[in-house]
């Protein structure tokens, strides 16, 4: 298993109730030892479920 930073943690963990999964070059990153600096997540939350999971936590993010 490969071990995510406490604060990526915390992010998927705002996402109970939904599938949420680290995904790309982040992983890749984590399995070949390099350091990260972006994140990219998929999960099967709606937009708008999204929003309101992220502003709970008011976490600052970019979405496509």
């Amino acid at each position: 298993m490969i071990a995510l930073p406490i604060d990526i943690k915390k992010f998927i963990k705002n996402f109970d109730g939904f599938e949420c999964y680290a995904v790309g070059g982040c992983v890749r990153d984590l399995i070949l030892g390099r350091e990260n600096h972006d994140w990219d997540f998929t999960t099967n939350a709606t937009p708008e479920q999204i929003l309101e999971v992220i502003a709970i936590d008011n976490q600052v993010i970019n979405i496509l």
